[in-house]
């Protein structure tokens, strides 16, 4: 299963479960002050923009990923290079600095959360981890060795016996 597949389902999950529950992250008791509840649509607004943002950025990579799995054309390596700039997008939103920085705020007042928003922002910060813009250069590296490896396998010409 990819990665995108996985948050998806995680995400999904996290929505029916959440939807059981009294929508308290630590089982308290529920009760929620103004100033919690401005903090929680602080939250879920970023969540929300997040969301879109990383669906486009997906949506555009899988969109090239197949292109590149599909359309394979001996020493055309446009595909490749579309497939490279799409993930390495995707990888730059994800990993981010400014958002590894401000999940891990929103993470630090778990308490003032609901259980569906500590899922999800754990989520996003596992992910973040596996492509953190600290780094940018192992991250670029590794994606352009697996559409290149992608290319390879999807190129090459099976001859029947």
């Amino acid at each position: 299963m990819r990665a995108i597949e996985r948050f998806l389902a995680c995400v999904a999950l996290g929505a029916a479960a959440g939807c059981a529950g009294d929508g308290s992250a630590g089982g308290g008791n529920g009760a929620s002050s103004p100033e919690v509840a401005a903090y929680r649509d602080t939250v879920s607004t970023y969540l929300d923009r997040y969301q879109q943002e990383y669906q486009r950025l997906a949506y555009e990579a899988n969109l090239a990923d197949w292109e590149s799995n599909t359309g394979i054309v001996e020493g055309d390596s446009t595909n490749a290079i579309r497939t490279r700039r799409a993930k390495e997008a995707l990888a730059a939103f994800v990993g981010s600095v400014e958002n590894i920085e401000r999940i891990r705020s929103f993470l630090a007042r778990t308490d003032d959360l609901t259980a569906l928003q500590v899922r999800q922002l754990e989520m996003m910060l596992y992910f973040a981890a596996g492509q953190p813009q600290t780094i940018p250069e192992v991250g670029a590296r590794r994606i352009a060795r697996v559409t290149a490896q992608v290319e390879k396998l999807y190129g090459h010409a099976f001859p029947l016996p």
